[in-house]
C-alpha cells in the first residue's frame, strides 16, 4: 500500500504544476499495513519548499507531530503541533493509553501531498482534488479506519464524499460547539455493512486552540464521546 501509494505521488509529481516539493505520511510506512483504526488527514504541506530533515515519503522516527521542528520552534512545540498532541491526549486518556503510543500508532498524512505556502496558492487545485481523491479512496477501501479527524473542510468534504462513492450509509452529519464563538466541529457517522466509521472535523487548530482551553472543555469531551462512541 505505502509503495503503491509513493510510486503515484511520484508519477503525478513529474507532471503536476505545484513544484514546491510533496509530503505524504507523518507517520511510519508501516502505519499502512499495521495501525490502529485512526487517521488524521489534513489538507496539504505547508511551506515553498521540501527541507531536508522533514522526509516526503514517512516519518521514521516517530510521529512528526512530535519529532519535528517547525516554523522555527524546538520540535513538538509549534502551536499545531501541540493541539494535534491535545487531541490524541483526549482520545489516549478514553483508551487508557499513552498518547505517544497512541499518536504513533495511528496513521497520520496529508489529503492533497503537494506543497504550497497556503491552499489558494495551490495551482490546478481541481486536478489535485482529483488525484488525491483517488489516492485516498484506494487507501480507504482497504484500510478500514474507526475514526478519522481532519481540521479543514476542503479534506470534510473530499473524504466524506469518498465514503459516500464507496457506498456507505450516512446519518445525518451534525454541527456541535467547540466553546469558542460560533465556530463548530462536524460529526457524521457512516457504515457499510458490519463497518462503522466516523469522520470528525475541527475547525483548522493552528489558528483556533480549542483543546486545553477551559472554555472549550466541556464541549470538547462532547465531541469526543460522540467522536469516538463506535471505536471501543
Amino acid at each position: 500500500m505505502f509503495e503503491e501509494s509513493i510510486e503515484k505521488i511520484k508519477i503525478e509529481a513529474k507532471t503536476n504544476p505545484n513544484k514546491s516539493g510533496w509530503r505524504f505520511l507523518l507517520t511510519s510506512k508501516k502505519t499502512l499495513e499495521k495501525n490502529n483504526g485512526i487517521l488524521l488527514i489534513t489538507l496539504n504541506p505547508g511551506g515553498d519548499a521540501n527541507r531536508p530533515d522533514h522526509p516526503s515519503d514517512s516519518c521514521e522516527n516517530g510521529c512528526a507531530y512530535l519529532e519535528e521542528p517547525w516554523k522555527g520552534k524546538p520540535k513538538g512545540t509549534s502551536p499545531l503541533q501541540k493541539q494535534i498532541q491535545c487531541l490524541f491526549r483526549e482520545i489516549a486518556n478514553r483508551l487508557d493509553k499513552d498518547c505517544k503510543e497512541v499518536l504513533e500508532a495511528s496513521v497520520c498524512g496529508y489529503f492533497i501531498p503537494f506543497r504550497s505556502p497556503a491552499f489558494d496558492a495551490l495551482a490546478e487545485k481541481d486536478r489535485c482534488i482529483d488525484f488525491s481523491k483517488d489516492l485516498w479512496r484506494n487507501i480507504l477501501s482497504k484500510l478500514k479506519f474507526r475514526v478519522i479527524f481532519c481540521i479543514d473542510r476542503e479534506t470534510y468534504k473530499n473524504i466524506r464524499e469518498i465514503f459516500i462513492s464507496m457506498q456507505y450509509s450516512e446519518a445525518q452529519p451534525s454541527e456541535e460547539p467547540t466553546g469558542w464563538g460560533n465556530y463548530r466541529a462536524s460529526i457524521t457517522h457512516f457504515e457499510k455493512g458490519n463497518q462503522k466509521v466516523t469522520l470528525v472535523r475541527f475547525p483548522h487548530l493552528s489558528r483556533f486552540s480549542i483543546f486545553d482551553r477551559k472554555e472549550s472543555k466541556e464541549a470538547i469531551c462532547k465531541i469526543m464521546d460522540n467522536a469516538l462512541q463506535n471505536y471501543k
